[in-house]
C-alpha cells in the first residue's frame, strides 16, 4: 500500500521512489515515456544485481503464466519520476454478475 503521502495521478521525483516490491509507474526521459507497474529489483535475476524492472505476461496453452513465470524487462536509462500505481477495481458482486449475464 502507499503511503499516504504520494497519490496516484501525480508525478513524484525519482528519488523518493519506494525500493520495497511495490508496483509503481515510472516516467522515462524521451523517447520511452510512461511504464507501468515497475518495481525495485535486487538479487532478482542473476544478470541484474538491482534495478528498476517490470514484467510482461505469458500464455501457454490459453492459461496465463503466474506472474513469477512472466518476462522480465528492464531499460538501460535511469526513469526521472514516478507515480503509485492505481488501486485495483473492486470484484464485481455475485449478484452484479447474475444481473449481467440475465441482461446478455
Amino acid at each position: 500500500m502507499t503511503s499516504p503521502e504520494y497519490k496516484f495521478g501525480e508525478w513524484y521525483d525519482i528519488s523518493s521512489a519506494p525500493k520495497d516490491g511495490r508496483k509503481v509507474d515510472l516516467l522515462y526521459p524521451y523517447p520511452r515515456g510512461r511504464t507501468v507497474d515497475c518495481y525495485w529489483a535486487q538479487n532478482d535475476l542473476a544478470d541484474l544485481k538491482f534495478g528498476w524492472i517490470w514484467r510482461t505476461p505469458i500464455w501457454k496453452d490459453g492459461q496465463l503464466l503466474p506472474e513469477g513465470q512472466w518476462n522480465v524487462n528492464c531499460y538501460g536509462g535511469d526513469p526521472t519520476h514516478w507515480m503509485p500505481a492505481p488501486a485495483l477495481p473492486p470484484p464485481p458482486s455475485s449478484s452484479s454478475t447474475t444481473e449481467t449475464l440475465k441482461r446478455e
